[in-house]
């Protein structure tokens, strides 16, 4: 028992800082890229006059991600990728193993007022569905060649669609 505990400890420590900083170092690259791909391509439709927003909207959004990240967007990405890929039995997502509690419910969806109910109902139905879609703490339309790299890079759950 104790040798799962460390394994499981060291593979949580494993995640949380080599696995979330490779990720997101890639995820990056590839937003970039694509970005560059997309704008590369508008550029050589100019004649279409629809096309020109399209350039300047490209144009800001590539601006923005060459710009060096706050330690607030660092941080909330760091958090995220962990809640995704380091969260074993996926607390606290749609994912959760557990029903979620009245509490945790009323203050995820506390906001929301007068249509809270229907949206605590609605969200309870799709989070029994998800539940059942989980195969060994991923989600299981995550295709199997993205899973075995991602378990492959240190991922220890996927609790997520993408």
């Amino acid at each position: 028992m104790f040798t799962f505990i460390r394994r499981n400890i060291y593979g949580m420590e494993k995640c949380k800082t080599r696995f979330v900083k490779k990720f997101n170092r890639e995820a990056n690259a590839r937003v970039l890229a694509k970005t560059k791909k997309i704008l590369k391509e508008s550029k050589r439709e100019r004649e279409n006059p629809t096309i020109h927003k399209r350039i300047r909207v490209f144009s800001a959004i590539l601006k923005q991600l060459q710009t060096k990240p706050s330690r607030e967007e660092i941080k909330f990405e760091k958090e995220m990728t962990i809640q995704k890929y380091c969260n074993p039995g996926c607390k606290g997502t749609v994912y959760q193993e557990k029903d979620h509690s009245n509490a945790d419910l009323e203050k995820m969806f506390g906001t929301y007022g007068k249509h809270k109910e229907r949206i605590i109902r609605n969200f309870k139905k799709s989070a029994k569905e998800m539940r059942k879609k989980m195969k060994d703490g991923f989600y299981s339309h995550i295709k199997p060649k993205v899973k075995s790299k991602l378990i492959r890079d240190g991922a220890i759950s996927g609790c997520t669609r993408d």
